[in-house]
């Protein structure tokens, strides 16, 4: 995925995760592809619930809180793998790591969309 935030909002928060992201002794806990764990760890405890969120598959569950369905409408499985934050190389004609999205994580008015 992808995340960013908007310092202006809450500059004493900005701050706290400016300071995170600097510390290299803390850094250097989640090396490679640790980032995930490192937001799951530091960030979403204090941004749950103040968060612009999109999740196709995953709104239902503690990471799709407060989570809004994606607007647009992803092509069908035969045409591409592009996915926000598929692991590279993305966009190739492949089977993307994920199937339908629930109904319950579809735009309410598109609930006919399968593939979102």
């Amino acid at each position: 995925g992808m995340w960013g935030f908007r310092p202006v909002l809450n500059r004493t928060m900005a701050s706290i995760f400016l300071n995170k992201m600097l510390n290299h002794n803390l850094i250097k806990r989640y090396a490679g592809r640790g980032d995930q764990t490192f937001l799951t760890d530091h960030i979403w405890p204090n941004i749950q619930d103040h968060v612009l969120a999109h999740d196709s598959h995953l709104c239902t569950t503690w990471y799709g809180k407060n989570s809004q369905p994606w607007p647009t409408r992803r092509p069908p499985l035969n045409e591409t793998s592009c996915f926000v934050g598929c692991v590279r190389p993305c966009c190739q004609k492949m089977k993307p790591p994920f199937g339908e999205c629930p109904i319950a994580c579809r735009p309410k008015n598109h609930t006919d969309w399968t593939m979102c």
